[in-house]
């Protein structure tokens, strides 16, 4: 929590499982899954995995994530 009792961003990203701090970056960011998706090479369905836990990306695929969000996830 910040100095006036809400939830601060770069606070609470960092204890996070990678695919939720995916998810909030993303929606923080106004991009749907479809738009994330699209702008990095994957499938929605690949996405939607990372974002769940079900699977983690590849190098490659992490690369690219950082580099639209322009963040280390």
């Amino acid at each position: 929590m910040n100095a006036k009792g809400g939830w601060s961003v770069e606070m609470s990203l960092d204890n996070l499982p990678f695919g939720k701090r995916l998810k909030v970056v993303r929606v923080a960011q106004g991009l749907s899954q479809a738009d994330v998706a699209q702008r990095v090479g994957i499938s929605e369905n690949r996405l939607c995995k990372f974002e769940t836990g079900r699977a983690q990306p590849r190098p490659d695929e992490l690369g690219r994530l950082r580099r639209l969000f322009n963040a280390p996830l």
